[in-house]
């Protein structure tokens, strides 16, 4: 007896399941393998943010206890008009305060060396010195190269000497800061200020 060959259609579909399955069979292996590691990373993940999220918690808290002590002393200083302009790093000697506020051109470099090393009679260094006369008097626009000259005119006069604790004014800046007529600072190249200020 002959045996019969199924119709063309029938051998066509049936290697188009036999593609299929072995396609299906493919993406479930493929699904096998990445699905833990997949799952895994989700919830190392949701894990950080939520440790995230405690700590940001915690910083909120900590940074609402901060402002409410910031607004509080803040309040207290400007009802005392306590001068806040010299930093974090200068210390003022007890019951010492500056009594004028000044802006940029109201003073001399060398004379606001000499009424900052007044006020701080213990004396300061020149990173402290410049940053105090720079905030105080020159609205923070004070060249570092137009400072060093005049402090180093100031020390030629004798009127600043090196201490164990930085500068310090010495009796003939004193005279001269209380007496000497004091010129404006002038921000003009290479003649930032003259001499005799």
């Amino acid at each position: 007896m002959q045996a019969t060959m199924p119709p063309p259609k029938s051998r066509l579909a049936s290697r188009e399941s036999g593609g299929v399955g072995a396609a299906m069979v493919g993406v479930e292996d493929f699904i096998k393998k990445q699905w833990p590691s997949l799952k895994a990373r989700v919830a190392d993940l949701e894990n950080k943010k939520r440790l995230l999220e405690d700590e940001l918690q915690q910083i909120e808290k900590e940074l609402g206890t901060a402002r409410q002590e910031f607004a509080a002393i803040d309040s207290a200083a400007r009802t005392l008009q306590t001068n806040l302009t010299l930093g974090f790093d200068l210390v003022s000697p007890a019951n010492t305060t500056f009594e004028k506020e000044y802006k940029f051109g109201d003073v001399s470099i060398k004379q606001a060396i000499r009424l900052a090393l007044d006020h701080f009679a213990e004396g300061l260094s020149s990173r402290d010195l410049y940053m105090a006369i720079n905030r105080r008097y020159f609205e923070s626009k004070l060249k570092r190269e137009s400072f060093s000259p005049q402090l180093s005119r100031l020390m030629q006069d004798r009127e600043v000497e090196q201490a164990d604790k930085g500068w310090v004014l010495t009796p003939v800046g004193k005279k001269t800061m209380r007496w000497h007529t004091v010129l404006p600072y002038r921000n003009e190249p290479d003649t930032n200020e003259p001499p005799s200020a």
